[in-house]
Parts: structure tokens; C-alpha cells; sequence
């Protein structure tokens, strides 16, 4: 039997564990008065509360799911059911359903963001159902559902002013289909529930019909992803003087100017700073101070371009990076001492909470110039911003904005909040980042005469960034992966929807060849299929081995100095682990030499090859757990014997 940690507050000694069909007897004013209980000493809230969607309610200790208010209570407030109807009335609401159903979701370990979006769906779904069964009981319409095909159109409608005529997404129409399927899903838990599937057991996107396909995004020419990346680091590069004069501007000259009391020995005006300020940007070779922001805004614009185009990341991902994002480690491997070099930050794709999951991001070590150039950048706005906030606070203005305030603090891509009325630099967002992007493209285009697209996303950079990782002759899908956090499973599928088969028909049409030219690299160390990187792949280190890997990479790239991590406890670079039985294709995607399916054939001839890679993996195993070694000295043994019955054959 179904139980909730519920207790009933109202008695001073009666706290005892509700089942789920005691639940469903209750009144909504019983249910009022019904606490959900304590952990480590601290209330978990009523259930008209709003803390009870923080923590799961499975039956074993409640935890903690965020510290952030969902401000649950004041959204429910704009659906028009107030407590006196719901008394007045005295049977099933829709405000008693939603609550009941949202509870039980929360219960399932939903996401806080899936919540909200969830919650939206039922006032959307309120508003249909007020405007055409107004004054009708609830518990009779969902004894009897009427009229639901023109709810699928309803969901249809934008409701934002001016967006009358426009139509939401599909994704955003399933989610408003949501409460349908929750009043049958949870129909033993509820009161009142549906009876039968609302549309005869189909799923939301079968209700909705034919998906219309997006456009999948673009990605940059090499040429132009070259071009574009060489202007951004030049006007990194170039930005040390701009970037002085701006701290100098709004800090130590500033306060002198203002403190120099003017010839007739008052304190200077506003507008004799001013002026004052502007002679100061004249001696410097600056003839206003729109030309300085101009030139401090392209370097932020170059900023951002260089660490979403050398990194992959999200938008979202690039605005919640701090101050002190760029890390670096020292690293051991066969003796060889290695510095990676990365980005610490948080991702919110697949995260279950809003305050995101920890990533990193190995970048290359040229970086470190650009984030220490933008945290001198917003030295002086985060002073000024912690100036004013102890301003907001004793005057008790832009409450809201206090904690926004204090988090931006500590981010490394904040705006100057010279526009704004509370005068604070916030976090960068989305659409600061698109019209920084804009801003830069338009630069290069117009004023620099390059040939780059005029337009240009933030979301290319990331998928013109995997593009040419996938098809470089050192790239790997695995390290891919890792790299853009993708859980939900392999990165190429990340590229092959939508009908873009590009990445794995070149993959597979060049398998072949890439066999052959891999033992012909094998046999012939000083071979420069590898693009050329000279000493590194003949030397003794690392000739034997296959550089098609993302730890085979990690331990090249650490070899050139290119700032990449080895792991001690991985398994050879060259063998795929076994998955169900099977490599699943990785071998094909990856362009690596696999035992554990017959993508590749393995022939005498590359019993050198394996040989090595046999020493390599026992060298391995001395520091950790290497996985697929037995299959390998298998391999080794079966080439052997067939070496030795051809040469018997021979004789």
C-alpha cells in the first residue's frame, strides 16, 4: 500500500502516517491542516505550502532538493481559486486537482523546471475549462470529459499580448496536455480522476499530429570559423590599454577629478566631471567615451566568441561561468609530467536541479589570458555594484534583485548596469550574449572587410566546434561527448537528427582506407598521416600507438603542450570496452581498430601493432584497472599461431 510521510498538525499528540486512500477522504480544508512532517529538526511546511515541492516524498527520509523558492503559492493566486470557493463549495476543484497532481509528480522526482512548466499547463488548462464550463461541478465534467478536441486547439494559442496570432511550439503543447493525462494517470490517488485515457491511450505527441521539422542549425566554414577566430584573439590581444583606461575612467580618476575642487574653490558639478572626464579620454586618444565602450564591448563580444568557439558550450552554461572558472592540474602518466588545463563550470541540459551540475571544459592554455583580462575588466563594476547594493539595502529598493546581485558578483561575464535604474551589473543572459555575438560579426563584416557571415548564433559555435573535432583525424566521438556533456546517449545522435547523416557516412564510406592507412602507420613510424605533428608521433612513446582515441588524444595533446588530461585507471586507448556483447558501432564512430566485432579485420600483419599494445596495457594495469586486456593477449597469442602455421605452411 501507497503511504506519504504526512502527519495531521492539528493534535497535539495524533502524528500518524496517511495511505493514500485515507488522503483521497479528506476535505481540502483537512488536507490545509495536514503536515508533511520534519527532517533533522526543521518543518517541511504544510500542504498549502510551497516547501514540500523541495523534497521527495518516497517514503524514506525527506531530503533537500534546492534552497531556491519556487514561489509556488503566489502562481496558483493568478488562476482565480481562492480558498473561500473551494469552502464555499465543498467538493473537488480544479485548484484541489492541480495541487493533488503536482505533488504526486514531485513525488516521481521531477525537476523543478518541469514543475513550473507543468504548473503553467494547468492554469492554461483552468482558463479553457472556466471560459466554457463555468458554474459546472468538476467532479461531473470528469465523470463525463467533454469537448476535448477543441481543447487541442486551445493549447495552440500563444497567450503573451501581441503574440494573439502566433502559435506556441509542439513541445510546449504536449506539456499543456499534461494535466489531461495526469487526472487518468494518478486516478486512484485523486479523488476524482478520469475514468478513461482522454484520447484512447495515445501519447501527447500522437495527439498532436505531424511534428513540424526545424531547421537543424548551421554550422561555419572553416575558412570563415578561422577568420573568425584570429580577429577575436587579435582584439584580446590588443585590449590591455582599453581596458586600463576603463577601470582608470570609472575608479582612480574618477574619484581624483571629483575630489579637485574647481578655481573658485567649490566642489566641482556634475556637469564640470563631466567634462572634466572627457578631456582625460581626449589625452588618452579617445574622443568620447562612446568610442571607449565601443572598443570595450568588442572585447567582451571577442571574449565570449573565443570560449564558445574553442569550448562547445551552451549559452547558458557560458553565462553561469565565474571568476575562477579557468583551472589548471598537474598530471603524471609513464613518467611525463602533464599540466590540463580547463574550465570549471555548471550545466543545466540534464540536471535535476536548477542550480545545475559541475563540468568541466578542457580548453587550451592560451585562455587564461582572456579570463584574466575580463576579471580586470569587472574589478571596478563589481565594486561599484557592491556599492550600491549596500545603497539598495538601507534605502530597502530592488529587493528582488539583491540575491541576482550578489551571485553576478562572482561571475565572470557581467554587464557594466550603467542603464539600468538600480545601476548593478547583473549576469550576462541569453539575449546579451546573441547581440554580443552580433555586435562582433557585424564588426568583422563591415568595418574589418572580412568575408564571415553577417549572421552568425551562439549555438554554431557549438556545432561547427563538434563538426571539426568529429572529422579531425584526431577526433573522437567519446571525447566529444565529455566535452558537451551529453548524457542521454552517444553524441552522434546529437547530429544525425534531423536527417544529417554527414558525420557517419564519412565515417563509414573511409573506414576502409583508414584500416589500411592505420597499418601502413603502424609499420612506418615517420609516416605523416597524422597531420604533421612531427617528433611527437615517432617518438618511442607513443609510435606504437592509435591516436584515435580521446585518451590516446588526451596524451598527445599533453605531449605537444596542448593542455589535456590523462587518466591513470583507463584501459587501452585502442580497445573498446564490451557493451551487451557487442561494441554497439563505437568502433565505427570512433575510427578505431576493435576486437569485439568485425567492423575491422585483423590480420597477421598487424601483430605488431597489437604487440605494443599489449605492453602498453600491462604497463597500464601496474597503476590501475585496464579493461579488455584479456582479449588482447588472446588476439596477440591467435596472430602468433597463425604467423607460425604459415611459415610451417611455407616450408
Amino acid at each position: 500500500m501507497r503511504i506519504l510521510k504526512l502527519q495531521q498538525s492539528n493534535g497535539l499528540s495524533g502524528q500518524n502516517a496517511l495511505t493514500v486512500e485515507q488522503l483521497k477522504r479528506l476535505t481540502y480544508q483537512e488536507k490545509i491542516r495536514l503536515s508533511i512532517g520534519e527532517f533533522e529538526g526543521q518543518s517541511l511546511g504544510d500542504y498549502g505550502d510551497e516547501e514540500w515541492l523541495f523534497y521527495l516524498l518516497n517514503g524514506a527520509a525527506n531530503k533537500h532538493r534546492s534552497d531556491k523558492t519556487l514561489n509556488f503559492k503566489d502562481q496558483l493566486v493568478e488562476l482565480d481559486l481562492t480558498l473561500n470557493k473551494s469552502e464555499a463549495v465543498g467538493c473537488y476543484t480544479i485548484f484541489e486537482a492541480a495541487r493533488d497532481c503536482l505533488w504526486l509528480r514531485y513525488q516521481d522526482g521531477i525537476s523543478v523546471g518541469t514543475l513550473k512548466s507543468e504548473l503553467r499547463a494547468w492554469k492554461v488548462f483552468f482558463l479553457w475549462w472556466k471560459e466554457f464550463f463555468d458554474g459546472m461541478d468538476f467532479e461531473q465534467w470528469l465523470s463525463e470529459p467533454l469537448r476535448l478536441n477543441e481543447y487541442l486547439e486551445w493549447i495552440k494559442r500563444d497567450f503573451r499580448k501581441n503574440n494573439s496570432q502566433s502559435m506556441i511550439s509542439s513541445i510546449q503543447q504536449q506539456y499543456r496536455l499534461q494535466p489531461l493525462f495526469q487526472l487518468y494517470k494518478y486516478r486512484s490517488l485523486l479523488k476524482c480522476g478520469l475514468a478513461y485515457p482522454p484520447f484512447g491511450r495515445r501519447a501527447a505527441s500522437t495527439v498532436l499530429g505531424f511534428k513540424r521539422k526545424y531547421k537543424q542549425t548551421q554550422v561555419i566554414e572553416e575558412s570563415s570559423w578561422v577568420l573568425i577566430i584570429q580577429a577575436a584573439w587579435k582584439i584580446v590581444s590588443c585590449s590591455d590599454g582599453a581596458i586600463a583606461l576603463y577601470n582608470n575612467y570609472w575608479e582612480s580618476e574618477r574619484l581624483k577629478l571629483k575630489n579637485k575642487p574647481t578655481r573658485d574653490g567649490n566642489v566641482p558639478s556634475q556637469s564640470t566631471l563631466f567634462n572634466r572626464l572627457q578631456k582625460y579620454l581626449v589625452q588618452h586618444g579617445y574622443d568620447s567615451y562612446s568610442t571607449l565602450e565601443r572598443e570595450i564591448i568588442l572585447f567582451e563580444a571577442a571574449a565570449a566568441v573565443l570560449i564558445l568557439g574553442l569550448t562547445g558550450m551552451r549559452q547558458s552554461e557560458l553565462s553561469s561561468l565565474s571568476k575562477e572558472c579557468y583551472q589548471e592540474k598537474n598530471s603524471d602518466f609513464s613518467a611525463i609530467q602533464f599540466k590540463s588545463s580547463y574550465l570549471q563550470g555548471v550545466t543545466f541540459k540534464y540536471a535535476h536541479l536548477p542550480e545545475g551540475e559541475s563540468h568541466q571544459w578542457l580548453v587550451p592554455s592560451k585562455l587564461k589570458l582572456v579570463i584574466e583580462k575580463l576579471n580586470r575588466l569587472n574589478q571596478c563594476r563589481r565594486m561599484r555594484t557592491f556599492e550600491m547594493l549596500k545603497k539598495h539595502r538601507f534605502n530597502g529598493e530592488y529587493e528582488r534583485l539583491w540575491g541576482d546581485a550578489v551571485r553576478a558578483n562572482q561571475s565572470l561575464f557581467v554587464s557594466c548596469g550603467l542603464n539600468a535604474n538600480h545601476k548593478l551589473s547583473m549576469r550576462w543572459g541569453m539575449l546579451t550574449i546573441k547581440r554580443r555575438v552580433d555586435t562582433f560579426m557585424e564588426y568583422l563584416s563591415n568595418e574589418q572587410g572580412l568575408s564571415v557571415p553577417m549572421r552568425v548564433t551562439p549555438h554554431m559555435f557549438r556545432r561547427t566546434f563538434a563538426r571539426f573535432i568529429a572529422l579531425s583525424p584526431l577526433g573522437s566521438v567519446e571525447a566529444l561527448r565529455d566535452q558537451f556533456a551529453h548524457r542521454a546517449g552517444d553524441i552522434t545522435e546529437y547530429y544525425t537528427q534531423g536527417g544529417d547523416g554527414e558525420i557517419l557516412n564519412w565515417i563509414l564510406e573511409d573506414q576502409s582506407s583508414f584500416q589500411q592507412a592505420v597499418i601502413e602507420t603502424q609499420l612506418n613510424h615517420n609516416d605523416g598521416l597524422h597531420g604533421g605533428l612531427g617528433d611527437a608521433v615517432s617518438s618511442e612513446e607513443f609510435a606504437s600507438r592509435d591516436f584515435h582515441t580521446s585518451k590516446n588524444l588526451k596524451t598527445l595533446r599533453k605531449k605537444i603542450g596542448g593542455g589535456m588530461e590523462v587518466q591513470l585507471n583507463a584501459h587501452s586507448v585502442s580497445v573498446r570496452p564490451v557493451d551487451k556483447g557487442a561494441c554497439a558501432n563505437n568502433c565505427r564512430l570512433n575510427r578505431v581498430q576493435c576486437i569485439s566485432c568485425e567492423n575491422c579485420v585483423i590480420t597477421p600483419a598487424q601483430l605488431p601493432f597489437w604487440e605494443d599494445q599489449l605492453t602498453i596495457m600491462e604497463a597500464c594495469a601496474k597503476e590501475g584497472i585496464v579493461q579488455g586486456i584479456d582479449k588482447v593477449r588472446e588476439l596477440v597469442s591467435q596472430l602468433r599461431e597463425d604467423i607460425r602455421e604459415s611459415a610451417a605452411t611455407a616450408e
